[in-house]
């Protein structure tokens, strides 16, 4: 019988013990399920950052290649030198015109007789 009294005690602590370390795995599970639902999110954030990163690239990429207001402003000058030199070219070619006509006009008189 004495040994039924000396295990008591050890019994007693063994069951305090597995109801702390029960209580404390309780609690660390609840705590951390918060933790990981937040690394989830995190993820998720993460695949997204990545994606607008990606897609910003391809944006900043475009953006590069587009012509500046300068060169712009010089399509511009230039196309008003052209329509400039058209005109002058349309003048100088009205009298090859007038005279194009009258050969036209020589020949149909011509063929009528």
């Amino acid at each position: 019988m004495t040994d039924a009294l000396t295990l008591s005690p050890v019994i007693a602590w063994v069951g305090a013990l597995s109801l702390l370390l029960n209580f404390g795995l309780s609690l660390w599970g609840l705590l951390a399920s918060g933790a990981r639902q937040n690394k989830t999110r995190l993820d998720e954030h993460e695949a997204r950052l990545s994606r607008h990163d990606t897609r910003l690239g391809g944006v900043e990429q475009t953006l590069r290649t587009l012509p500046s207001t300068g060169d712009l402003h010089k399509i511009e000058l230039s196309l008003s030198r052209m329509e400039g030199e058209l005109g002058i070219m349309g003048q100088r070619l009205q009298p090859v015109a007038a005279i194009a006509e009258r050969m036209q006009e020589l020949l149909l008189q011509q063929s009528k007789r």
